[in-house]
């Protein structure tokens, strides 16, 4: 059986995804995973919708009651090859160097 990454959802407090919110989301997951980005209303909530290809994404949604993700809880991505890896990884790391919202464990 092959299981393939369809969808995340996660929630963020209200009043957190403003137009700032959603340029830095776009130009980080943009230039680092070629995410593609639209932002809008879903389910009467002010939404963000990243799109990894394929009918893969990641909604970032506002709540009354937002996630929290304390410790080593994350969501990991697949490359296909070291090429790629260490591509991305390059990206991370001139991110994180601009902006200290990044971070990285290597």
């Amino acid at each position: 059986m092959e299981i393939r990454f369809n969808h995340m959802e996660i929630t963020f407090p209200k009043g957190t995804l403003t137009g700032d919110f959603f340029d830095d989301v776009k130009s980080f997951y943009g230039d680092v995973y070629g995410f593609t980005c639209s932002s809008g209303v879903m389910f009467e909530q002010q939404s963000i919708t990243m799109r990894a290809g394929h009918n893969d994404f990641i909604l970032l949604i506002e709540g009354d009651e937002a996630m929290t993700a304390p410790g080593f809880d994350h969501l990991g991505f697949e490359l296909t090859s070291r090429d790629e890896v260490d591509t991305t990884l390059a990206k991370v790391k001139q991110w994180r160097d601009r902006d200290e919202r990044i971070e990285l464990k290597e």
